[in-house]
């Protein structure tokens, strides 16, 4: 089940397409899975993240105290992911990008209880980037507080969620209530055949989230 964003004046609109008022929730909402690409103008975007949803643990060695500090990111199991564009092709999420997991920063969309745990359990926070001249939702060392980046997180083969890096991560796993709707994008630059999990351990949160 998936929870949709339906104005009450498009209300009649929605339920002629399938949509089912969910009483308890006060929300419209659609239950199968085959059929969402129908509400997509009532969803948050176009990828939808079903079962579980990961805050992925690495480790990077501090820019400015040159000690090492844990970072994070947000994960989705490539088979957990449903394209609304894309729901009659054959081809998977992990055909289109060669990774077993879809790895975010994480200042990309997500269930607003996955941001929570991320500052009060593992410390991200908004901070302010000379270098982007913004302030962002993003990771800091916990020795000295200072901005761990996206892009030199993210961006070489190399970083600590890059296919080039072999230390290990930590996938804190929380199940999801609800099906949710993200408008982040997936990487489709490389189609190497690599598996994250490999060199991955798997927490299991006891909380599910929407």
């Amino acid at each position: 089940m998936i929870l949709l964003n339906v104005p009450f004046s498009e209300k009649d609109e929605a339920k002629k397409l399938g949509a089912k008022w969910e009483p308890t929730l006060k929300k419209w909402c659609a239950n199968h899975r085959n059929n969402y690409w129908k509400f997509e103008k009532w969803l948050n975007g176009e990828l939808v993240f079903k079962e579980n949803i990961f805050i992925v643990e690495g480790k990077q060695t501090c820019w400015k105290c040159d000690k090492t500090t844990n970072v994070y990111a947000i994960g989705v199991l490539s088979e957990d992911i449903i394209e609304l564009e894309n729901v009659s092709q054959r081809e998977t999420v992990q055909q289109k990008t060669g990774f077993d997991l879809q790895i975010w920063p994480v200042e990309s969309d997500m269930p607003d209880f996955l941001r929570v745990q991320l500052v009060e359990r593992f410390g991200c926070k908004k901070k302010y980037s000379y270098t982007e001249q913004r302030s962002y939702f993003a990771n800091v060392c916990s020795n000295c507080d200072s901005l761990q980046g996206s892009f030199f997180l993210h961006s070489s083969p190399d970083s600590p969620f890059g296919w080039m890096n072999e230390s290990q991560l930590t996938l804190y796993k929380y199940p999801l209530n609800y099906d949710y709707a993200s408008n982040v994008s997936l990487d489709r630059s490389i189609s190497i055949n690599y598996s994250y999990l490999k060199r991955s351990v798997i927490k299991t949160s006891s909380s599910p989230i929407l």
